[in-house]
């Protein structure tokens, strides 16, 4: 895994590895692209046994992991929207 995205995360990510992994679909070199971030949701929301919604825009990354964790049959909860945050959906 020789690119974090954000850079801004890789302390995180070398903390991660010392003490756990990380896991990509993708070979060394593969350049970031919006729509790796599919993929990624998906490798989350398979890995846990529950997914938990705090906030999200109408199509955010949130939502398509946890439409994705709901087609694998796995717990799904939601805190409801700030009325007054129109991003949160």
């Amino acid at each position: 895994m020789d690119k974090i995205y954000p850079s801004a995360h890789a302390l995180v990510a070398k903390t991660i590895t010392a003490n756990g992994c990380l896991l990509t679909d993708y070979l060394s070199g593969t350049v970031v692209f919006p729509q790796h971030f599919f993929s990624r949701n998906r490798i989350v929301a398979g890995l846990l046994d529950a997914t938990i919604v705090i906030e999200s825009a109408a199509k955010g990354g949130s939502l398509i992991t946890a439409d994705i964790a709901n087609s694998l049959i796995r717990v799904v909860f939601a805190v409801p929207e700030n009325p007054i945050d129109k991003n949160a959906k």
